[in-house]
């Protein structure tokens, strides 16, 4: 008996082993295809659509008046603001605005009378200082005219017949005849030298000796002509320019002494007649300091609303503040050239272009809407966002209004939905299922088993969708992100074109890295209808 339990326990072991492998294998199945189903369920896309798509983007700004009084201080250097009137008063012509210090302008009249005085002193000076000057022209110009004589003598003395250059050129000349006579008489000697030479009279150096001087003559002569020729054909000429060189330059000094004497005495002149005119300037400046201190009140050359300037932080001009000459403290707008004073932000930048029509809303009257236009958009992007040292730039617009609503103000702060384009019959797919990989443009479509990548080319894009010009049919689902096993390639490059000026950017800068998604709002929920206003229609 305890034999044969010995046999049956092996048994039982090995089909409990194999009953619980069993269990786990079809456990894990389930629980694999439970995940699956679970994983699948996750990463269920939106249909790729067809319809209307209405493109417009939404630029922050504040009212602003493109023409308007200025209001400056015309006092001149600094004072201070001793009254001002309260901002937003409806002023008439001629009302008062502001007073400012005029004290200073009234200490400096005593001065300025003494200042009449010492100016009188200087004439007499002055006009025995011009009687002087006047007669040393006279003899500087006396000697410079002499020196033009000698120079025009020296040229004359070298050009006339028989003068220096006919003595020159016979000298020349004949040099060469006693040279040549020299030669022949070298030639005689050796003829005679080369006879006793023949008949062995003379020894060979002595023969030798009077070849070399035969040689030696013929170069004499052949130098003498050289000479002669160098003479006539530049000898003779930069002689001739030498001298009427000087004579040149005595001409000019004559000229320039003649012109010198006139400028000192016109300076001389203009010194007398300063002191006699300083007098005049002195009661012109009386009539100016009489001037400024009539501006120390500023008074509205228009009616209109009053309106100050505002400083760095918001600020603006109060009694007891300084004042400096030419500085603005405030402006009469005119009510009927209101504009937007807007900033767009570089990814909307190739979007909005000039003449684009748009709708202006304020925060001040929600329920007014303005149509506009787009009339400038700046190239360059505006100067307190290089100061911020942000990454991301601003580029300053201008909107003009068809019409100013009673009530509208400079400095409110307004809405303008600029209206890009309406797309008709086109596809599209929300924002969130574009992606940007290694350059390209992708989206991922659903499949069976699998969702498989695919290269999109995108066309414009709103908050929540993107126009889909290549790469989907119509009612392809796509995924609303990136599978599980999906890992970017790296470092992303900006795709090369664009199929549409204006398009969605694949590479933005403040857009997402390889693998991301674009950050501008997200895709409605599945069977959600498009909002309106940048969603189809």
């Amino acid at each position: 008996m305890a034999k044969r339990k010995s046999k049956v326990l092996p048994v039982l072991i090995i089909v409990s082993l194999f009953a619980g492998s069993v269990y786990a294998a079809v456990h894990f199945e389930l629980t694999s295809k439970m995940f699956a189903s679970d994983t699948e369920e996750a990463i269920q896309g939106a249909p790729v659509r067809r319809g209307d798509l209405h493109v417009s983007e939404v630029v922050r700004g504040n009212l602003k008046a493109s023409d308007s009084i200025q209001l400056k201080v015309g006092i001149e250097g600094g004072t201070k603001i001793t009254y001002l009137a309260d901002e937003g008063v409806a002023l008439k012509k001629g009302d008062l605005i502001a007073e400012f210090d005029t004290s200073k302008f009234k200490d400096n009249l005593a001065r300025q009378q003494i200042a009449v005085n010492n100016s009188e002193a200087s004439v007499v000076k002055a006009e025995e200082q011009l009687d002087i000057q006047a007669i040393q022209n006279q003899s500087d110009l006396a000697a410079a005219e002499l020196a033009l004589e000698l120079a025009e003598l020296d040229l004359e003395k070298y050009t006339i017949d028989g003068g220096e250059w006919a003595n020159e050129l016979s000298a020349a000349e004949e040099s060469i005849i006693l040279k040549e006579v020299q030669l022949v008489r070298a030639r005689q000697e050796l003829e005679w030298t080369e006879k006793l030479y023949d008949e062995g009279f003379v020894q060979r150096n002595q023969f030798e000796a009077d070849e070399l001087t035969v040689q030696s003559r013929v170069f004499e002569v052949d130098q003498a002509k050289r000479d002669l020729q160098l003479k006539k054909t530049y000898g003779h000429r930069r002689r001739i320019a030498e001298l009427e060189s000087s004579v040149g330059t005595k001409l000019r000094n004559v000229n320039k002494v003649t012109k010198q004497a006139r400028s000192r005495i016109a300076d001389l002149e203009a010194s007398r007649d300063s002191t006699r005119y300083k007098l005049d300037r002195e009661k012109k400046e009386l009539a100016r300091m009489e001037l400024q201190i009539s501006k120390g009140k500023m008074l509205a050359p228009e009616a209109g609303l009053l309106v100050y300037a505002r400083g760095r932080w918001g600020q603006t001009v109060k009694e007891g503040d300084d004042a400096y000459g030419g500085s603005k403290i405030g402006t009469i707008p005119k009510s009927d050239s209101l504009v937007v004073d807007a900033g767009i932000h570089e990814t909307k930048l190739k979007k909005i272009k000039q003449g684009m029509s748009c709708t202006v809303t304020t925060d001040a009257f929600p329920g007014i809407t303005v149509q506009g236009t787009v009339k400038f958009v700046a190239v360059m992007a505006s100067e307190n966002n290089w100061r911020s040292g942000g990454d991301e730039r601003s580029y300053k617009a201008t909107i003009t209004l068809d019409s100013t609503p009673d009530g509208f103000r400079p400095g409110m702060s307004c809405n303008a939905e600029v209206q890009i384009k309406d797309l008709t019959n086109v596809l599209y797919v929300p924002r969130q299922c574009v992606l940007f990989d290694a350059g390209k443009t992708i989206v991922f479509v659903k499949g069976s088993p699998e969702a498989t990548l695919r290269e999109v080319e995108v066309g414009l894009d709103t908050n929540n969708w993107v126009q889909i010009v290549s790469g989907l049919e119509e009612n392809e689902i796509v995924l609303l992100a990136p599978p599980a096993s999906f890992k970017p390639s790296g470092t992303p490059t900006a795709p090369t074109g664009t199929p549409e000026e204006g398009a969605m950017p694949r590479m933005p800068r403040s857009g997402p890295q390889r693998g991301g998604r674009p950050q501008q709002g997200g895709a409605p929920k599945r069977g959600g209808s498009p909002k309106s206003g940048g969603a189809p229609k």
